[in-house]
């Protein structure tokens, strides 16, 4: 091997580790809470590696947007430590709401590199049952109806087409219609 050859070897492992040096540093999202399908949502977590600020300084920039679609009440966003931000919203979200969470193009962390993934997603589900009448264990009649509160409101089609009651004693079981009020049904 010539010594061009060697200069050349020796030249491209140490960019090599350099790479590998930097990639090591970079700071990355470590976790966001809350992800998936997560009913009464009130805030939402972005954790980092290392530290991505310099804490205390009240001027800090949100590294994140939070977009939602469906009713979602306003928010904004803090940093609780130097690898900890949060975004708060000024209510819980209500039923049928999806969100995005996507780190601003403009953010850059202390470091100024970012790796890994930089876009998350949630959604609240659909409307669930927060109580029943009659509860359960009551006795009921052959012609009983029953009430249901649900944490939101349904659509006539959706309490059509996903509820139902049964019996122990009746293997048949009856659909359920929505009453006048949003978030009620009838079976």
């Amino acid at each position: 091997m010539n010594n061009n050859t060697r200069r050349g070897a020796a030249a491209l492992g140490w960019v090599a580790a350099m790479v590998t040096v930097s990639a090591a540093h970079a700071a990355s999202i470590t976790g966001m809470t809350p992800r998936g399908e997560v009913a009464q949502v009130r805030q939402v977590t972005l954790r980092f590696n290392e530290a991505v600020v310099a804490f205390g300084d009240p001027r800090l920039p949100d590294p994140a947007a939070v977009a939602c679609e469906g009713a979602a009440p306003a928010g904004s966003g803090r940093w609780s430590t130097d690898r900890v931000w949060l975004y708060d919203f000024e209510a819980p979200l209500p039923p049928g709401v999806r969100c995005t969470v996507k780190v601003r193009p403009d953010w850059k962390p202390l470091n100024g590199t970012l790796t890994g993934g930089t876009e998350f997603d949630f959604r609240t589900g659909g409307p669930a049952v927060v109580t029943a009448q009659p509860w359960s264990g009551s006795s009921i009649e052959e012609d009983q109806h029953f009430l249901l509160r649900l944490s939101g409101a349904a659509t006539a089609a959706s309490v059509s087409a996903n509820t139902g009651a049964r019996s122990k004693a009746s293997a048949n079981g009856c659909r359920c219609a929505s009453s006048a009020a949003p978030s009620a049904m009838r079976c």
